[in-house]
């Protein structure tokens, strides 16, 4: 299972549960790549989501059962790291560092505050309710 992926001075870096793949393209690359494997272009969802949901930022792209990707910042900030909802296991907030517990063990720490990271993850539970 994906836990998060990440922009590189080469392209990417993908981690899973157990190990980590780096790829030449860009994360959001990837993340296009992953809509149309599941039969939806990433434009043309988002487009539709905006409409329904009524928001134009920051929308998280809910694939399928194990893969609901949400971004950190800006999707085409280089810093921006997109993360598996369905990986997390726990998280919570360290003098306004949001550290994030994955299923496998591992641990990613955010400078973020915990409403916004909680808005994203209530705007992607959204989604995946509509969906």
């Amino acid at each position: 299972m994906i836990e998060y992926l990440i922009n590189d001075t080469n392209g990417s870096i993908i981690f899973f549960q157990d190990q980590a793949m780096t790829s030449r393209l860009p994360v959001i690359s990837h993340v296009k790549k992953f809509c149309q494997d599941a039969l939806f272009t990433y434009e043309g969802y988002i487009k539709c989501v905006k409409k329904k949901v009524k928001e134009k930022y920051q929308i998280p792209v809910v694939i399928h059962e194990t893969l609901a990707l949400f971004s950190t910042c800006r999707v085409r900030d280089y810093e921006n790291i997109w993360i598996n909802y369905y990986a997390i296991k726990d998280y919570h907030e360290i003098d306004g560092t949001i550290e994030i517990m994955f299923y496998s063990g591992k641990r990613l720490y955010l400078k973020s505050s915990l409403n916004k990271f909680e808005n994203k993850i209530k705007l992607l539970m959204k989604i995946k309710k509509i969906k």
